[in-house]
């Protein structure tokens, strides 16, 4: 029974090799006219030749800023994981952390004299 499966599958893939595909339109005298096809249906009648404003490509845009990642192991974990971020994204984080720390230290009076952490 398997035979006649494999058989009839060879079969019918070699006859759709066989058949011919859909006809091809024929080239124009001249290569810059585009063939129109013979063929129109009611959707092609319905559109309408429209400008389309070119948009000029910016050449001097900045190079993207350059990605920094490293492994951080979190407290009280063995696992690591990856964290990526830009300069201004790392410079951000430091800012507020040494903002959040001088808040803290204001509002438990404890003095740093110019000692930073």
């Amino acid at each position: 029974m398997n035979i006649r499966f494999v058989l009839a599958a060879a079969f019918f893939g070699i006859a759709a090799c066989a058949t011919s595909g859909p006809d091809a339109p024929e080239p124009s005298a001249n290569p810059e006219t585009p063939v129109a096809s013979s063929k129109s249906t009611a959707a092609e009648d319905q559109f309408e030749d429209v400008e389309v404003p070119r948009v000029p490509v910016a050449t001097n845009l900045p190079p993207p800023p350059k990605v920094t990642c490293k492994r951080v192991t979190e407290l009280g974990s063995r696992r690591s994981k990856r964290i990526c971020r830009t300069q201004a994204e790392i410079d951000q984080t430091e800012a507020e952390a040494a903002d959040t720390l001088e808040d803290l230290q204001k509002t438990l009076g404890l003095e740093t004299n110019g000692v930073e952490f």
